[in-house]
């Protein structure tokens, strides 16, 4: 990764790729985890650190509910 904005624009084409293979059903939803281990392996991180990281559940914190109009704002 000597060149950081190739690396970047590498990684980005694919990910956009991938989006777009999903959006149009040309690719399996469950495909994802293997693009994302891929471009991390070809980001330097090793093949079982890789795996780990994609197959670890995300925990997501529930963001409070915006008010939609100003009458529930109070």
């Amino acid at each position: 990764m000597a060149d950081v904005q190739l690396t970047v624009n590498v990684v980005t084409g694919a990910l956009l790729g991938t989006c777009l293979d999903l959006h149009r059903g040309w690719l399996p939803v469950h495909a994802v985890g293997g693009v994302v281990t891929h471009l991390l392996m070809v980001l330097g991180v090793n093949a079982r650190k890789a795996d780990r990281l994609v197959s670890t559940p995300l925990e997501l914190a529930m963001w409070p509910a915006l008010p939609l109009s100003p009458i529930e704002q109070g």
